[in-house]
């Protein structure tokens, strides 16, 4: 189960939406020690308790399942009902609260439920579980800090793994994306080419001085395409529809179909009055 899914079904507890100690409704971290969740401004009191004692971590960190397999055996409903049968004082300290005979039995017995040790320890008596624990050396060592730290490289090393997979992806989807521009710009100039040829034998027809100011206008109309082209490739999107479109409305005369070919009519306005030398 991921850790979402895990935290999803505790908060669906109503004993979990509110902070194991002072029943804050902003939860953002969680005692890994006792199953707990806490607020913010418990958090901290419990990690100046010491890994030892309580094992802190924020809901939006990477979770191990030996970690959320703690968290699910537990709840906040739990370690209340815990405080109450030893006759420890919901509204007393943190510090004091976790530094608890009874608060160490819990701690062991959450430990045991994730089925890699068993509960060393008796369960003490209703009027033992309130009594402090003085020596430091009686918490133990902090096996929950020593699971992450395990585990740390290998997420470590998966995050990088996986970075450098998005950013491969990124390059590849840009290069297609290039090569799909590249293509239709090739498409662009190869049909401005046949147009401009096909000019040119229109001129061989007959009509040599209309067909060459017509192929010289179709020139300028091309190197705008070619300039489109340009801003094309930066990520603008050219209607190439439109560029033929502007091609005919700057080409002199009308074209008509003669003999099955497409012929320039050429109106008494543009012919010039002394045809030009060539």
């Amino acid at each position: 189960m991921s850790s979402s899914d895990t935290f999803a079904k505790l908060f669906k507890d109503p004993g979990n939406r509110t902070c194991a100690d002072c029943f804050s409704n902003e939860i953002t971290h969680a005692s890994v020690s006792h199953g707990t969740l806490v607020c913010s401004k418990c958090a901290k009191l419990h990690r100046a308790l010491g890994p030892n004692i309580s094992y802190v971590k924020s809901l939006s960190e990477i979770w191990i399942s030996n970690h959320l397999k703690i968290m699910a055996s537990g709840g906040n409903e739990s370690i209340r009902e815990l405080f109450k049968y030893y006759g420890i004082p919901s509204v007393a300290s943190v510090e004091f609260k976790y530094s608890t005979v009874g608060a160490k039995y819990y701690r062991e017995l959450l430990k045991s439920k994730t089925g890699t040790q068993l509960c060393q320890m008796a369960r003490p008596d209703t009027d033992q579980g309130i009594y402090l624990i003085t020596d430091p050396s009686a918490y133990g060592t902090n096996s929950l800090e020593e699971d992450d730290k395990k585990n740390q490289g290998i997420s470590t090393m998966l995050n990088s793994a996986f970075q450098a997979g998005k950013e491969l992806y990124g390059k590849v989807k840009e290069r297609e994306e290039y090569k799909k521009i590249e293509d239709a710009t090739n498409k662009v100039k190869v049909t401005i080419k046949k147009n401009a040829e096909k000019g040119v034998e229109i001129g061989k027809n007959g009509i040599i001085w209309g067909a060459n100011k017509g192929a010289d206008i179709i020139k300028t109309g091309g190197n705008k395409v070619i300039e489109e082209i340009g801003t094309r490739t930066k990520g603008i999107r050219v209607d190439t529809k439109e560029i033929f479109e502007n091609i005919e409305k700057n080409t002199i005369g009308k074209i008509k179909k003669y003999g099955g070919h497409n012929v320039v009519e050429i109106s008494d306005d543009d012919r010039p009055s002394t045809p030009p030398n060539y």
